[in-house]
């Protein structure tokens, strides 16, 4: 299971995809700043909406594995976060059902 960022993309692994997304085209984002880290949840998460003040983000099939992405180029730049090709750390929050992705 693996997230990185490659030319201002989130790539999010097929395992990852699976358990969180399934077939959904879209993904809900939050970036909180002050944390440093970049929320994702699947778009029918409701609480996660209201608690976070997430933006939709279309989420494509990149490969037949089933890795996905999502550009998040308007995000790097709005908050001027460094957008070199990398793995990134993240955790999962299993109870909320949303990944937590350390992007600075």
């Amino acid at each position: 299971m693996s997230i990185s960022l490659k030319s201002k993309h989130l790539i999010i692994s097929s395992e990852l995809v699976e358990s969180y997304f399934q077939e959904s085209p879209y993904v809900l984002l939050s970036y909180k700043e002050e944390l440093g880290k970049l929320l994702i949840s699947p778009v029918d998460n409701a609480w996660f909406t209201k608690m976070h003040k997430a933006d939709q983000y279309f989420l494509k099939q990149r490969n037949l594995k089933g890795d996905n992405s999502t550009g998040i180029h308007a995000l790097l730049l709005d908050f001027d976060l460094d957008d070199s090709d990398r793995d990134l750390s993240f955790s999962e929050n299993e109870k909320s059902n949303f990944l937590s992705v350390d992007i600075q």
